[in-house]
């Protein structure tokens, strides 16, 4: 059994429920993705994109080929969320009222995306993407100066771009993912 599939029954223990939906699966989510489209004047296409909302993770639709490791890697990230939604503004008390209050609240930080300088949606997407970069610690050893390279602008594109709705700064966001890996090295 591969690292994904022990993750799989992990997750599937901690937050029961889980499911792994494929994008074209989901109306809903169909709907969503020609919603972003159009916010986004065309200039993104979230098809590629894992998006998790609540207990549910959508995968694109080329998911099973993916290597065991590139869905290790997503499943840890996106479990960051899973558990941001279960415990995130009140994780002091689990109580299922509790949790519904968390899922309304966290969704509408996390949906929060307007353009402005920092959002509360670029600190949950830091914590997952650390997640991200200790896999690819855990695989690689030391992080390699093009491999590096590629994560800071990744982080300053997509965090400052039209792919995460212009939620923080490109700058800040190319300094935390470099600091990030400094400090998992």
């Amino acid at each position: 059994m591969g690292r994904y599939e022990r993750l799989k029954l992990r997750v599937g223990a901690e937050i029961p429920g889980v499911k792994i939906i494929r994008h074209q699966d989901s109306y809903f989510l169909r709907t969503l993705h020609l919603l972003l489209r159009l916010l986004s004047l065309g200039r993104f296409d979230p098809s590629g994109f894992t998006t998790t909302i609540g207990k549910r993770m959508y995968v694109p639709n080329n998911w099973d080929m993916w290597s065991d490791l590139s869905r290790y890697s997503t499943l840890r990230h996106e479990l960051v969320h899973m558990r941001q939604f279960r415990q995130w503004p009140m994780k002091f008390l689990d109580l299922p009222v509790l949790r519904l209050v968390n899922f309304f609240i966290f969704s509408f930080c996390y949906l929060l995306v307007l353009p402005v300088r920092v959002t509360l949606r670029s600190r949950f997407e830091r914590e997952a993407y650390t997640q991200t970069l200790l896999v690819q610690y855990e695989v690689e050893g030391s992080f390699s100066l093009r491999t590096g390279q590629r994560f800071v602008a990744r982080m300053g594109s997509h965090f400052g771009g039209p792919a995460y709705f212009f939620m923080w700064n490109n700058k800040a966001a190319r300094k935390w993912a470099a600091a990030t890996m400094e400090a998992i090295e």
